[in-house]
Protein backbone atom coordinates (compact mmCIF):
# COMPACT_ATOMS: atom_id res chain seq x y z
CA UNK A 1 0.00 0.00 0.00
CA UNK A 2 2.73 2.08 1.10
CA UNK A 3 4.57 1.72 -2.08
CA UNK A 4 1.65 2.43 -4.34
CA UNK A 5 1.15 5.46 -2.67
CA UNK A 6 5.15 6.72 -3.12
CA UNK A 7 4.26 5.81 -6.38
CA UNK A 8 0.85 7.62 -7.27
CA UNK A 9 2.69 10.87 -5.57
CA UNK A 10 5.95 10.71 -7.51
CA UNK A 11 3.70 10.32 -10.97
CA UNK A 12 1.60 13.31 -10.15
CA UNK A 13 5.03 15.50 -9.55
CA UNK A 14 6.18 14.13 -12.76
CA UNK A 15 3.59 14.83 -14.79
CA UNK A 16 1.65 18.07 -13.45
CA UNK A 17 3.46 21.26 -14.84
CA UNK A 18 4.69 22.99 -12.03
CA UNK A 19 4.20 27.26 -11.54
CA UNK A 20 7.72 27.57 -13.47
CA UNK A 21 6.59 25.57 -17.00
CA UNK A 22 3.37 27.22 -16.93
CA UNK A 23 4.18 29.59 -19.27
CA UNK A 24 5.63 27.14 -21.59
CA UNK A 25 2.84 25.07 -23.57
CA UNK A 26 2.46 21.61 -22.26
CA UNK A 27 2.89 20.32 -26.31
CA UNK A 28 6.38 21.75 -26.52
CA UNK A 29 7.47 20.68 -22.36
CA UNK A 30 9.18 17.48 -23.00
CA UNK A 31 9.80 14.93 -20.07
CA UNK A 32 13.23 14.59 -20.41
CA UNK A 33 15.14 13.21 -17.52
CA UNK A 34 16.53 16.43 -16.95
CA UNK A 35 13.40 17.57 -16.60
CA UNK A 36 12.04 15.23 -14.39
CA UNK A 37 15.08 15.62 -11.88
CA UNK A 38 14.47 19.14 -11.87
CA UNK A 39 10.84 18.68 -11.24
CA UNK A 40 11.64 15.87 -8.30
CA UNK A 41 14.38 17.80 -7.03
CA UNK A 42 12.27 20.82 -6.21
CA UNK A 43 9.12 18.49 -4.68
CA UNK A 44 10.32 18.35 -0.68
CA UNK A 45 8.07 14.63 -0.87
CA UNK A 46 10.95 13.19 -3.28
CA UNK A 47 13.89 15.03 -0.90
CA UNK A 48 12.61 14.02 2.45
CA UNK A 49 12.44 10.13 0.63
CA UNK A 50 15.38 10.40 -0.57
CA UNK A 51 16.99 12.14 2.22
CA UNK A 52 15.38 8.65 4.22
CA UNK A 53 16.68 6.54 2.25
CA UNK A 54 20.09 7.73 2.72
CA UNK A 55 20.03 8.21 6.13
CA UNK A 56 18.54 4.82 7.01
CA UNK A 57 19.17 2.28 4.52
CA UNK A 58 22.67 4.01 3.26
CA UNK A 59 21.21 3.69 -1.01
CA UNK A 60 20.71 6.48 -3.46
CA UNK A 61 17.29 6.93 -4.76
CA UNK A 62 16.89 7.28 -8.38
CA UNK A 63 13.62 7.44 -10.62
CA UNK A 64 13.45 7.16 -14.37
CA UNK A 65 9.80 8.10 -15.90
CA UNK A 66 9.53 5.88 -19.47
CA UNK A 67 6.67 5.31 -21.25
CA UNK A 68 4.43 6.81 -18.49
CA UNK A 69 5.72 4.26 -16.47
CA UNK A 70 8.39 5.81 -13.36
CA UNK A 71 11.09 2.87 -12.14
CA UNK A 72 12.56 3.20 -9.16
CA UNK A 73 16.24 1.95 -8.31
CA UNK A 74 18.49 2.05 -5.72
CA UNK A 75 22.45 3.08 -5.65
CA UNK A 76 24.59 1.54 -3.47
CA UNK A 77 26.82 4.56 -1.90
CA UNK A 78 29.42 2.39 0.08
Amino acid sequence: MGYALCIKKLHNIITHTSEENRDQKEDNYKLTEENIEKKLENSLFYTSLKKSIKKYLNLELKVSYKNEHIELYFINTT
